[in-house]
């Protein structure tokens, strides 16, 4: 097929599509809508991207190797590791007390 057929049969189609959404139509998603609709999960996201690259540093490492148990027992390391997630937020500790 040439090039020549290809663009008049796009300026047909083009022609033949319904016309777009109104600006004033923004699609609801994590980057419109509110903080109070939506959680943010930044913080949750690069606390599990933290702890996938900590456990791609200690997994060479034999289970019972010194150096793997130092790394893994320091306590930076064990804040991101500890059940229930790392860091908390000052929101988060408000709520929960």
């Amino acid at each position: 097929m040439l090039p020549n057929s290809l663009s008049r049969r796009a300026a047909s189609l083009a022609a033949s599509l319904p016309a777009g959404a109104p600006a004033a139509n923004l699609a609801f998603d994590s980057g419109h809508a509110s903080n109070a609709v939506l959680p943010d999960l930044t913080a949750e996201a690069e606390r599990a991207r933290a702890e996938a690259i900590i456990l791609s540093l200690a997994n060479p490492f034999a289970p019972d190797d010194p150096l793997r148990h130092a790394f893994l027992d320091a306590a930076p390391v064990r804040r991101i590791l500890r059940v229930g997630g790392g860091n908390k937020g000052t929101r988060q500790r408000r709520a929960q007390s």
